[in-house]
């Protein structure tokens, strides 16, 4: 008997399945090149792998303009209380108006008009007469009796080329007197015993000073100076007493006094550009030997008071 044959069954063909493609998100990459400004956006797709950098984005920063050299506000704060006292003084001189310009001046000055001690018997040395034929002038001069005060007018001009520095120079007129007792023979070859002769003699001088102004603030000025001078004398006169009248005698004299001084100052502002000064000073005198008698040849040194109102234009 024939074995029964199992139907056949027909196998599903197998199904084939197609991958599909995967897709892949694309990103964009910032890409730097050498060029510190320029960046390149891409797809990552279309750039090699080596070339692929990611960038961290940076939110922008306000620009802030920086003045070249600029010392920051910590630094200059360090640098003030360093050296506070010095930076002070060097900002306020940076930002002084200036005081350069001329100053116009009229001054004064007197001196004292004491002598050193004269021995009584200097008054009552032994009188003996002029030289036979001795020509028209004075002789045998006793220590004098009297020294008027000496006073000096002028005028001056200063020049400030700096804020602190000055030199200034002028014209200045000064008399001197004195009263002693002496012989006069006259020009008729009179002789007038020992009688009283007054002295008068007239300076011209042109002084020539260096000031520095150690304070200069506000209304008040403090100032320190040295200088010297040329005087020339203009006139010696003597006024001979006898009666009934009186003798001038001119006694002709080229004699130059030159001097040095130097002493400090203070003046004051009334207005801006007008002020009054007071400048106490010592002044030493040269040649005296060779000059007409005065208190100077009895006393080189001298102290003296000057005082005068100051002008001053081109000054801020």
């Amino acid at each position: 008997m024939a074995e029964p044959v199992a139907p056949a069954v027909a196998e599903e063909p197998a199904s084939v399945t197609e991958e599909e493609p995967v897709s892949v998100p694309t990103k964009a990459v910032a890409v730097k090149r050498s060029h510190p400004r320029q960046e390149v956006v891409a797809p990552v797709s279309a750039l090699p792998a080596d070339e692929i950098q990611p960038v961290a984005v940076q939110p922008q920063q306000p620009v802030r303009l920086v003045q070249k050299n600029a010392v920051p506000v910590t630094e200059r704060t360090a640098l003030l209380d360093d050296h506070s006292l010095l930076n002070q003084l060097a900002y306020t001189e940076r930002q002084k108006p200036s005081d350069k310009g001329f100053s116009l001046i009229a001054s004064g000055q007197i001196q004292g008009n004491q002598r050193g001690e004269v021995p009584s018997m200097a008054y009552s040395k032994p009188y003996s007469a002029p030289p036979f034929g001795a020509g028209e002038g004075i002789y045998n001069e006793t220590p004098e009796t009297n020294f008027r005060l000496p006073f000096s007018i002028g005028l001056a001009v200063r020049y400030n080329f700096t804020n602190r520095w000055a030199v200034g120079t002028g014209v200045r007129y000064t008399n001197l007197g004195r009263t002693f007792i002496a012989d006069f023979v006259s020009g008729e070859g009179i002789t007038i015993p020992q009688t009283d002769i007054d002295n008068e003699q007239h300076w011209l001088g042109v002084p020539l000073n260096v000031y520095y102004d150690i304070v200069n603030r506000g209304r008040w000025r403090v100032h320190a100076f040295v200088g010297g001078a040329a005087e020339f004398l203009l006139d010696n006169d003597f006024l001979v007493h006898y009666s009934p009248k009186d003798i001038h005698f001119h006694q002709n004299s080229k004699s130059t006094q030159w001097s040095v001084a130097g002493g400090l100052g203070v003046e004051f502002r009334i207005t801006p550009h007008v002020g009054i000064y007071l400048d106490p000073n010592f002044r030493y005198y040269f040649n005296t030997e060779n000059q007409p008698r005065s208190l100077r040849t009895i006393q080189p040194l001298r102290f003296e008071m000057e005082a005068g109102v100051r002008f001053s234009f081109g000054q801020k």
